[in-house]
């Protein structure tokens, strides 16, 4: 079975997930596609987590894995992406 703990994440995630598009929704930027889709790929982990626990341990063991390789990834993407043009975040903030 899962455990509860596994459920908070899952919930906090989601949460956490609306939070950060609320606050971001007004800078629209392509750049942050690649750090939404992580957070995706982080939800993704948490619910393949549950998931396991309730059957197929060994397929859904893997997408989680698969799903937190990836967001490490992206997050990689989305700060180089980020760092490679401070000029034009700053440009955006004072438009």
């Amino acid at each position: 079975m899962f455990q509860e703990s596994e459920i908070i994440n899952l919930i906090s995630g989601f949460v956490s997930v609306l939070l950060i598009r609320l606050i971001f929704m007004k800078k629209e930027m392509p750049r942050f596609r690649f750090l939404y889709t992580a957070f995706f790929c982080i939800i993704s982990g948490y619910l393949f987590t549950i998931l396991e626990g309730i059957g197929w341990h060994v397929f859904f063991n893997l997408l989680e894995h698969c799903s937190y390789a990836a967001a490490g990834l992206l997050f990689f993407i989305s700060a180089r992406s980020m760092r490679a043009s401070p000029a034009t975040t700053q440009e955006s903030e004072h438009a």
